[in-house]
């Protein structure tokens, strides 16, 4: 384990072993490939708040060039305080193709890297056998699919390691070297750093401190992790260095409680029991438990594969344990993201035990096998001890099908039962995890969300004249996002708290209780118009429980229409809204093609909406005559709140110093007339960059409806004037001067193309990795050893995996189906339908994998070698 042996004699060909986790991601993927833009597409976290956001940034850096603002998101904020920069390869890649087929892409690419990294890293790396390998990669690319897509990091990490110890030896030409460091660079330019640091780093570097200290290259190996690694801080530069900045304006609270030493231990032990408890891969952990601690070899890889499920539980945010963290910088970076890595890590620690069995030739005693199933229903939730009982199966299964030689055809049972045994049980948990995915509509098919408003696309072309912003009532903005709209709330990891603070006036009249106003402050994953009954951290539907009836005394209509919201989408009518609004619009949506009208089918796929065009709405920027300072925010929100839309066109509250009262008057005199002080019009309007012109009649404040930033500067007639915080969360520029004026207001980060330029060294640092001059040009990068299997009939895999999708067809139809009829966010019908399609795939996959480790002569060639360093091992 801790140094690779180096196979001498001859090897499979590297693309049997690409084409075969291809097709593993094929597999995984064949509802998304056959149904296209019908099919089911990751929404949790990557359709609601990132892929849309991919396109409108996409879309702005092709218009604009690079651009440090991003003003479509909730009011603006600097558009590299993300967790991708906007020229991201995504970015640029949805501008030219649908969200389907990228996320079609996404999928695709996250089932081929976490299943062929897990594999490179477990033979290469470890040195395990080839079947421990294939296996382990396996089980990591089924696994990887109920996981968050947009974490890259956490299920390329193994094909980073694999490929660093690569680049490390020796033994490759020089353009395969170079593919490799453009792959390091490609799959580093996806991730994201914020789920990525401080994680991947410590664990990369744990590896090869572990595993790998008796290799010759450790030296270089372990500069080229410090290279790697130091590249990608310098690759995410502007991000970090834009997230640091902002950490001022964040709307996130960071308390936490605390009460003693005593009771922070006691929620520690507790919170790390049931992450035990309730996870799905218990019984498998049971199962390999005494084989990793009965080895010397194993101890460690056992202590590293539990140490994420350790660590994440008790620094999840509110934790008592993060009180030693308070009032510091380490307590902002989310340390529970470690979770992402727990999978891996597992997986790990499981394959590893497995290659100690077939290193042994024992069989799994049975005993401790129901010992170990037995455990499953320890689980605190069904679904995660059924989920568990199949992934032991597999596991189970995959071991007694890979260790069957040839010559074992007699043996009991018989390898075509043991094939089918895994076969059976691998389809039960890729569909068991599919469900709870799919039914906790955390996917969902993509033209419900993208293509079923074409008439939002027309409002979106209106917006491109004259920017303005609509409100999206008891469904995700992601509807409106998607078809390039600006919306008043999003969900998202950061946002402005000021305009946070200035959302919750405009829906506090649906705050009626005391902890809901408490709740609303405290919540940080998204900023919603209108309160609903969802009060889940995570809402993961596309409609929302609404508080039933809508009417307009829901919300500050004067404040929602001095925002620069122009339209308001609502899945339901709202009781009084047609007396402000000149057109009321009713969209039925558009359903699957020949779905009855209706039926369970249609509302899975339609998504009806009223929309309502508001009269009185204010202009982005907007001349008022009067302005008052404020030193508290309570104070002018209390005043701001009691505002009529006349009131608002005449007077602009500003936050900043005061005199004695706590309020004054500004330095301009208010002339009491009825008539405007003058005309003002948006000329030109980008993401830096906003100019009007107009025709002054009197002293006057042009408020701007975009979030305040100290990078804000503004120019009057070529002269420079400060910009204002105003209204809580937007900008207000003071005009002394009477006549005809041209404003300019542009945005700039000082600090920024220093960042830039570290963005470009560290691509220079990833293409650094390939000229790295290699150790010992005549060393083949290291292997493990193989042995072959015995071949089965493809007819009696494919009876397993088919007998799989019937038994979970009828339990879903018996214990599923019939308590969720009639919930539109869930789609219950797609899930039927596409089961037979997966179970049909994943078995021919099995066929495909049957006749790779059964015929390939290379295996069979290296099994004595294998024999040989097993029987080493054994007397050592």
């Amino acid at each position: 384990m801790t140094s690779a042996s180096h196979d001498q004699g001859a090897r499979p060909r590297p693309y049997r072993d690409i084409l075969l986790f291809l097709g593993l991601a094929a597999a995984l993927c064949i509802d998304q490939i056959m149904l296209g833009p019908y099919a089911a597409v990751s929404f949790f976290d990557t359709i609601e708040i990132h892929f849309p956001m991919y396109r409108l940034l996409g879309t702005l850096t092709l218009e604009h060039g690079l651009f440090s603002w991003n003003p479509l998101l909730c009011g603006g904020l600097p558009s590299f305080a993300s967790q991708h920069p906007p020229y991201a390869p995504p970015a640029l890649l949805a501008t030219v193709m649908p969200l389907w087929i990228l996320s079609l892409a996404w999928n695709l690419l996250r089932a081929f890297v976490a299943g062929y990294g897990m594999h490179r890293m477990l033979e290469g790396f470890l040195g395990l056998d080839k079947r421990a390998a294939i296996l382990g990669g396996a089980l990591f690319a089924v696994a990887c699919q109920s996981g968050l897509v947009l974490a890259v990091m956490s299920y390329s990490l193994p094909l980073l390691c694999a490929w660093t110890r690569d680049l490390a030896g020796g033994g490759q030409s020089r353009a395969i070297r170079w593919l490799k460091a453009a792959g390091l660079l490609f799959l580093s330019s996806l991730s994201y750093p914020v789920l990525s640091l401080p994680y991947a780093p410590v664990l990369h570097l744990a590896l090869v401190l572990l595993f790998r200290r008796d290799d010759p290259f450790l030296r270089r190996h372990v500069a080229l992790v410090f290279l790697l690694w130091t590249a990608y801080v310098l690759l995410f530069m502007p991000n970090l260095l834009e997230l640091y900045n902002f950490v001022p304006y964040v709307h996130r609270g960071y308390a936490t409680p605390y009460d003693g030493p005593t009771q922070a231990l006691l929620q520690t032990l507790r919170l790390v029991f049931n992450a035990f408890r309730n996870n799905a891969y218990l019984p498998l952990l049971v199962f390999a438990l005494p084989t990793m601690l009965a080895s010397k070899r194993l101890r460690p890889v056992f202590a590293f594969a539990v140490l994420p499920v350790v660590v994440f539980n008790p620094l999840m945010p509110g934790t008592q344990l993060l009180h030693l963290l308070e009032g510091s910088f380490i307590l902002k970076m989310d340390l529970s993201n470690i979770r992402f890595f727990s999978e891996m890590t597992l997986i790990l620690g499981f394959s590893a035990a497995f290659d100690d069995m077939l290193r042994s030739g024992k069989r799994p005693d049975w005993r401790w096998g129901l010992v170990a199933a037995a455990s499953a229903f320890a689980s605190g939730r069904v679904q995660d001890g059924i989920t568990g009982l199949f992934l032991l199966g597999a596991f189970w299964g995959g071991l007694l099908a890979l260790a069957s030689a040839s010559r074992a055809a007699r043996s009991r049972p018989s390898p075509a039962a043991c094939w089918m045994l895994f076969v059976f049980c691998l389809c039960g948990w890729t569909m068991m995890t599919r469900q709870q995915f799919l039914l906790q509509t955390q996917s969902m098919p993509y033209s419900r969300i993208f293509e079923n408003h074409p008439q939002l696309a027309e409002i979106a072309k209106e917006q491109r004249q004259t920017p303005f912003r609509v409100a999206c009532l008891d469904f995700q903005p992601v509807v409106a996002l998607g078809n390039g709209l600006d919306t008043l709330g999003q969900k998202g990891p950061l946002f402005n708290k000021h305009y946070k603070h200035y959302a919750k006036l405009v829906i506090l009249p649906q705050l009626e209780r005391l902890d809901q106003v408490e709740w609303y402050d405290s919540f940080w994953h998204h900023i919603y118009f209108g309160r609903t009954e969802d009060r889940a951290p995570f809402v993961t539907r596309v409609t929302l429980t609404p508080r039933q009836p809508r009417s307009i005394a829901d919300f500050n209509l004067p404040l929602l229409l001095a925002m620069n919201v122009r339209y308001i989408l609502s899945t339901s009518p709202v009781e009084g809204l047609e007396a402000h609004s000149d057109q009321h619009l009713f969209l039925p949506g558009r359903s699957l093609p020949l779905a009855p009208s209706g039926s369970q089918l249609d509302a899975e796929y339609s998504l009806p909406l009223h929309v309502y065009r508001l009269q009185g709405s204010f202009e982005r920027g907007y001349l008022v005559r009067q302005s008052q300072t404020f030193t508290s925010d309570e104070d002018l929100a209390a005043v701001l709140a009691g505002q009529d839309t006349p009131s608002l066109r005449d007077v602009v509250f500003i936050s900043g110093p005061a005199s004695a009262t706590g309020m004054a008057s500004a330095a301009m005199p208010f002339a009491g007339e009825q008539a405007g002080p003058g005309q003002i019009a948006l000329v030109e309007h980008g993401p830096d960059r906003l100019v009007f012109k107009g025709d002054i009649s009197e002293p006057c404040s042009l408020v701007v409806t975009n979030n305040y930033h100290p990078n804000w500067t503004a120019r009057i007639n070529g002269s420079r004037v400060p910009v204002q915080r105003a209204n809580l969360s937007f900008q207000a520029i003071a005009i002394p001067t009477t006549g005809p004026v041209t404003i300019e207001l542009d945005y700039a980060a000082p600090l920024l193309r220093w960042a830039h330029a570290a963005t470009g060294l560290g691509i220079l640092l990833f293409l650094l990795l390939a000229a790295w001059r290699q150790a010992n040009d005549g060393q083949k990068p290291p292997s493990g050893t193989a042995s072959n299997c015995a071949c089965v009939s493809p007819s009696r895999i494919l009876t397993g995996a088919m007998l799989s999708g019937v038994v979970w067809t009828a339990a879903y139809l018996l214990f599923v189906f019939g308590r969720n009829v009639g919930k539109s966010d869930r789609p219950l019908v797609y899930l039927l339908c596409t089961t037979p399609l997966l179970a049909l795939a994943l078995g021919a996959w099995a066929c495909s994998l049957n006749r790779f480790l059964s015929r390939n002569p290379n295996m069979a060639a290296a099994a004595p070698e294998r024999v040989d360093s097993a029987q080493e091992t054994n007397r050592a």
